[in-house]
């Protein structure tokens, strides 16, 4: 609170040195006539600054409103491309966000198609085990026909019978012939 109090009296106190502030009383009325006043100024139509010439281009004016014109176009042209600049970053990062996403699919798809080939890779070793397995089987699965034709034979001219003659030597030739026409 003093310091408000000190800062008007101060001020106060300025105002009256200045001048500002009269404390003699009312201030008195001046009053002159018009023709004072004109022949006060006539010094300034001799001080004043005249163009020898017309302006030949536009006006300050004219030029005022040419700039002010080309400005509001830059403006809209501004808040345009701000907005065109914050579309294609909205664009942007959804883009980086569904490439990142992409790769992870990507890494995942990759990773089952690698379990997917071991996995086939491991069914063609079983195949071909499979294979040499059953070939051996149908070696022996023929031996074994050979012997029951060979004691079919036996048994039919046991009978009495009349059976072909079918040497070991001919049904190991048929035998060899079927295979070679797989």
């Amino acid at each position: 609170m003093k310091h408000i109090v000190r800062t008007i009296c101060v001020t106060a106190l300025a105002m009256t040195a200045a001048g500002c502030i009269d404390f003699d009383g009312p201030p008195a009325q001046i009053t002159t006539t018009d023709q004072e006043l004109n022949h006060e100024a006539d010094y300034l139509s001799v001080a004043a600054v005249r163009p020898a010439e017309e302006p030949q281009g536009p006006t300050a004016v004219e030029s005022a409103l040419v700039w002010s014109e080309k400005y509001s176009q830059t403006v809209e042209k501004l808040v345009r491309l701000q907005q065109e600049n914050r579309q294609l970053s909205e664009q942007t990062r959804q883009a980086i966000g569904e490439n990142g996403k992409l790769k992870k699919e990507l890494d995942q798809y990759q990773k089952e198609l690698g379990e997917a080939n071991e996995m086939l890779l491991e069914m063609k070793t079983e195949l071909e085990r499979w294979q040499s397995d059953v070939l051996g089987f149908r070696e022996e699965m023929r031996k074994a026909q050979e012997a029951q034709l060979i004691a079919l034979r036996k048994v039919l001219e046991l009978l009495g019978g009349e059976a072909p003659m079918f040497t070991e030597t001919a049904l190991s030739a048929a035998n060899e012939t079927e295979r070679t026409e797989r």
